[in-house]
């Protein structure tokens, strides 16, 4: 009885284990979370022409994206609050859906969303030993074709109607076979082009260098594309040791931190100190329409104060500044 109790629990965690979707990168699971407002759909040949009228008279689904339109392929997006399947049951009563094909994402702790969304196509790279017949025996039992492929037996493979499988699916199923070096479904790109109206912004070439003030473009940190991916953590917090940091109209309320003076203070600059302040908009002032861009805007800023113009601080003092953050 407990051997048999042992192999369900067994099952029990294996089916636990493999229930969440995944893809595979670098030789490892990766997992994602399948999206209850977004959905691809597959639309038969007959009802492509009218499609985007049906989907206009619906009241919970809008066209996020024409996929492959010339194959009636589009991605759904479903207000929230709104079933996902009663949205797609009012779209067949109007048009023939072929296929449906789950879009998914991944969140992180900041905020900050990644999408993975996918037609019926897919990337395999096969081992070098594997030949392009072999490759037609495994697609044609799956119910695959190929799309093209060059000289490294890297192939764009496509889903045909026969599939009994959807794009993850297969894309796992060619990794598992040992027959692929790498194997993953053609993934929308999700790069989202910002819209920044902070006014200074184009002047600050160290973030996107453009050729101003006769600079050379594209010499910068390429700040513009890491944004699409992070702005930081408001868990961070920078120190900027230097001569203080005050509240500013590019910090957001409670960015600025209670700071630290090596002489004794609270890290507040004096009238006449600037480059602490100009350092931390750099670190971290805020994409609010307002000044300049900082590269990390959702980090908060320690002020930690370790000279002032015409003061001399002790060694053991700016060490003890520098303990304080």
């Amino acid at each position: 009885m407990k051997l048999i109790l042992i192999i369900l629990n067994s099952l029990l965690i294996t089916l636990t284990m493999y229930a969440q979707d995944y893809y595979y990168s670098d030789n490892r699971k990766t997992y994602i979370t399948k999206s209850d407002n977004w959905i691809v759909v597959q639309i038969r040949e007959q009802d492509r022409p009218g499609f985007s009228q049906v989907i206009a008279q619906t009241s919970t689904a809008r066209i996020k994206q024409h996929l492959k339109p010339e194959r009636g392929i589009y991605w759904l997006e479903i207000p929230r609050g709104s079933i996902l399947q009663s949205s797609l049951n009012e779209i067949r009563q109007r048009a023939n859906i072929l296929r449906t094909i789950p879009a998914y994402f991944v969140s992180d702790g900041n905020g900050d969303t990644a999408r993975f969304i996918m037609s019926d196509e897919f990337h395999a790279k096969f081992n070098p030993q594997v030949t392009r017949t072999e490759v037609e025996m495994i697609n044609a039992q799956y119910g695959v074709e190929i799309l093209n492929s060059n000289k490294y037996n890297e192939y764009l493979l496509r889903a045909t109607e026969q599939a009994s499988f959807n794009t993850l699916e297969l894309a796992n199923l060619y990794y598992e076979s040992d027959l692929t070096i790498w194997s993953l479904p053609n993934f929308l790109a999700d790069i989202r082009l910002e819209q920044i109206d902070d006014p200074l912004f184009p002047n600050q070439w160290h973030l996107r260098n453009t050729g101003q003030g006769d600079g050379v473009s594209g010499v910068d940190i390429n700040a513009v594309p890491a944004w699409d991916i992070t702005t930081g953590s408001n868990s961070i917090i920078v120190a900027v040791l230097d001569d203080g940091v005050e509240d500013h109209e590019d910090f957001y309320s409670g960015q600025l931190v209670p700071g630290y003076t090596a002489s004794g203070g609270d890290g507040s600059p004096d009238p006449y100190s600037e480059h602490g302040q100009a350092v931390a908009g750099i670190i971290a002032a805020n994409h609010n329409n307002i000044g300049v861009r900082g590269v990390s805007p959702n980090v908060k800023i320690m002020s930690i104060k370790i000279f002032d113009d015409g003061a001399l601080f002790e060694d053991a003092e700016i060490a003890a500044a520098i303990d304080t953050a």
